[in-house]
């Protein structure tokens, strides 16, 4: 897929926009049939017109000679203009591949330097909220109506299971598995399939919302007003407005992560997160989670050895008594 604008000139000085157009097609046609899934491959095609429009500003031909320098421009307008780290992270490793798919013949380190180093690039920190926050959140939506309830109920899915936004928006009403307690996530990032637990509470709140949807198994679980499939840009959207109205900068994604945090500091087992997360590697369960101070020191009080030895000692005396009785 690649994304134009009507707005890009054919013809530049210096520019030869139908080229780059060419190697942009062939690019995402080959990572097509390493078999990327098609979410990325709309995020490489996003990227690139991110790189085409500035190369179209600079009116910089399209060339091996200067690819690393328009890069390290623009992602430097990029860090100017307030991206986190991440996403130029993201457009940086998208651009290396295409200028080596692009210039085959051009040594690989020749694209290895334009990368700005982390203490030039703005750090990305996290969203995590604590409990009085999700429970501001979650006050917001109106549960007299269909539309707040709702809201209400992907909100508290999102905050129960730690699903992605993705997966929220593309669940059928036939992944609801009440009777086992779970939700069958059908295709997660990679196109894997993973079952994912829901507790009492929030399959309450699920069943209470499909009395007022109705409709068939193999239908889209949410629907608006109209009976209208919603769209994954409309529920990140209202859940970003939801945050905004408490005065909270949030999104799906910050739920995810207090999840995950929640489920940690509640005394849960990190592998088990990262079966839940939908995480190949263990290594990005740990990163996912950011962990201050005072969270280490309030799981030390409850997971110190010595503290857990003195509770078994005491515990023991208190037995020996009781058996003297």
């Amino acid at each position: 897929m690649t994304i134009t604008s009507p707005a890009t000139p054919h013809s530049l000085p210096g520019f030869h926009w139908p080229e780059f157009q060419d190697q942009v097609r062939q690019f995402l046609l080959a990572a097509s049939h390493r078999g990327l899934s098609p979410r990325t491959i709309t995020y490489y095609s996003f990227h690139l017109l991110g790189l085409e429009r500035f190369f179209i500003s600079r009116q910089m031909p399209f060339l091996a000679s200067n690819c690393v320098m328009v890069l390290q421009d623009w992602l430097q307008q990029l860090n100017e203009q307030g991206y986190a780290r991440h996403s130029i992270r993201g457009r940086f490793y998208t651009c290396r591949q295409f200028f080596r798919f692009a210039f085959p013949d051009t040594a690989g380190e020749n694209f290895a330097i334009a990368m700005p180093s982390n203490s030039q690039v703005n750090p990305y920190e996290p969203i995590c909220f604590t409990e009085a926050v999700v429970e501001r959140i979650l006050h917001q939506p109106n549960l007299r109506r269909f539309t707040g309830l709702r809201d209400y109920t992907m909100m508290l899915l999102l905050l129960d299971t730690g699903i992605r936004l993705t997966e929220l928006s593309t669940l059928l009403i036939f992944d609801l598995y009440f009777q086992d307690g779970f939700i069958r996530i059908a295709q997660g990032k990679g196109d894997k399939s993973r079952f994912v637990p829901m507790q009492n509470t929030c399959a309450a709140v699920l069943r209470s919302y499909l009395r007022l949807r109705g409709g068939q198994q193999q239908d889209g679980l949410w629907i608006s007003s109209k009976g209208q499939s919603l769209q994954p840009d409309t529920i990140k959207q209202l859940i970003i407005k939801y945050c905004h109205d408490v005065g909270i900068r949030g999104s799906a994604h910050a739920f995810r992560r207090t999840m995950a945090k929640s489920f940690l500091m509640n005394g849960g087992n990190a592998y088990a997160l990262q079966a839940l997360l939908g995480h190949s590697d263990i290594t990005m369960t740990r990163q996912y989670v950011p962990f201050q101070p005072a969270d280490v020191r309030h799981r030390h009080e409850t997971c110190s050895p010595v503290e857990s030895l003195l509770r078994y000692a005491q515990k023991c005396k208190v037995e020996r008594k009781m058996s003297r009785k």
